[in-house]
């Protein structure tokens, strides 16, 4: 987690890459994936979690800038100059991918399929705003964020639209890199109150949780975690 501190965007996204396909698999399901998590962020010195904190800070900024451009593309009203904002919101969102004018080139590519492609587009938008705002139904009642599997699926969906995914598919490559970015795929709603059982596990039980992870005292990490 220190080479997060490099001020190399390649560094940052290998990083990123390794958390999320080495220290905590998304490829898991949910129960032992949180396990991985609380067990990996327990562990760590204070540097390592406050870089991981800063890596979830700029996945989230990421996904406020491409909720920015989807906001644009969803608007069914006439807006003045839109080519223009939206220019401007992707070249934003672009540069924070590798290869910034391809990425730019790419995305723009990426928001012509989703004003036309509809389904592509119920797809990004949740990405964008599961893990970020609150969604409400039209008579004012809550809905719950949408689960890390749902979060998977919308991008497996996404990505089928794109092409081979094969090195050779630029188009593909770079979107793909988007994706990994924004999509909220390493906790979720419940997954939060495993987290949750963990701590009060450790703080007010009888340490048996901490016990099997090979941890000692884990609350006051684990609510920073939570936090």
């Amino acid at each position: 987690m220190h080479n997060y501190y490099q001020a190399q965007l390649e560094d940052k996204l290998l990083v990123e890459r390794i958390l999320h396909t080495c220290l905590v698999p998304f490829s898991l399901n949910l129960s032992q994936r949180m396990k991985a998590l609380y067990m990996f962020y327990c562990s760590i010195d204070a540097r390592a979690s406050r870089a991981f904190n800063e890596l979830l800070r700029q996945q989230q900024a990421v996904r406020r800038q491409m909720k920015d451009v989807m906001d644009i593309i969803c608007r069914t009203e006439k807006i003045e100059d839109k080519d223009m904002i939206l220019k401007q919101k992707v070249s934003l969102v672009a540069k924070n991918l590798t290869e910034p004018v391809k990425a730019e080139e790419y995305i723009n590519k990426l928001c012509q399929n989703l004003e036309t492609n509809v389904t592509a587009k119920q797809h990004m938008n949740m990405i964008v705003t599961s893990a970020s705002f609150i969604q409400l139904t039209e008579d004012g009642k809550y809905v719950p964020p949408a689960s890390s599997a749902t979060i998977e699926n919308s991008v497996r969906e996404i990505l089928k639209s794109l092409g081979f995914p094969v090195q050779t598919n630029s188009f593909y490559m770079i979107i793909k890199q988007l994706m990994e970015r924004i999509a909220p795929i390493m906790i979720d709603h419940q997954g939060l109150l495993m987290i949750f059982n963990n701590v009060s596990d450790s703080l007010i039980g009888d340490g048996e949780l901490d016990g099997q992870m090979g941890l000692h005292n884990s609350a006051i990490r684990g609510l920073q975690l939570i936090e």
